[in-house]
């Protein structure tokens, strides 16, 4: 598997180097020199990332230094997930906020159209129960695997999945 070598690798190396002293703080600083040293691409990776990496985590000796570098040491050798690696040291700022954020957005879309289509279909059968109004929506799940868009109208999904749906509770 290839070394990895990017923006997070590099921000969170700048970070450590930052907090370091001394020999340390010249171990980091020749990692980064070696990242930066990519004659084509903007990172350099490889099998000497990682024993520069290697070499400024044994100059840390223990303690938080040498944990931040055994981090960078995981995450370029492909061991720790991007998304940890940002979070962890807040890479990017607030990322979970914003993915919580959205998330939440994207809820709230959902419960604004199902609450839109339950009400539809209430207005059109006002004496329906609840298990009544469960099925038309399950009905409408089961033709999602069957929505295509028009030709002539791409990215634009067709009605007959509403109307599919109604048909198939409509007893008449």
């Amino acid at each position: 598997m290839s070394v990895r070598s990017d923006w997070n690798l590099e921000l969170q190396l700048e970070q450590t180097r930052d907090l370091a002293e001394g020999d340390v703080r010249a171990a980091v600083v020749r990692v980064l020199d070696h990242i930066a040293s990519a004659p084509k691409s903007r990172f350099r990776g490889g099998r000497k990332l990682l024993e520069l990496l290697e070499e400024a985590r044994s100059t840390a000796e223990g303690g938080p230094l040498a944990e931040r570098l055994s981090d960078a040491i995981s995450y370029a050798d492909n061991q720790m997930l991007r998304q940890d690696f940002e979070e962890r040291y807040e890479l990017w700022g607030a990322s979970l906020d914003q993915d919580v954020k959205f998330a939440a957005r994207t809820a709230g879309a959902a419960i604004d159209y199902w609450t839109g289509v339950g009400n539809a279909f209430l207005a059109d059968h006002p004496d329906a129960s609840g298990p009544e109004l469960l099925a038309h929506i399950q009905a409408m799940k089961a033709e999602l695997p069957y929505m295509d868009a028009p030709e002539d109208r791409p990215g634009r999904y067709r009605k007959e999945l509403l109307d599919a749906a109604e048909r198939s509770l409509d007893p008449a």
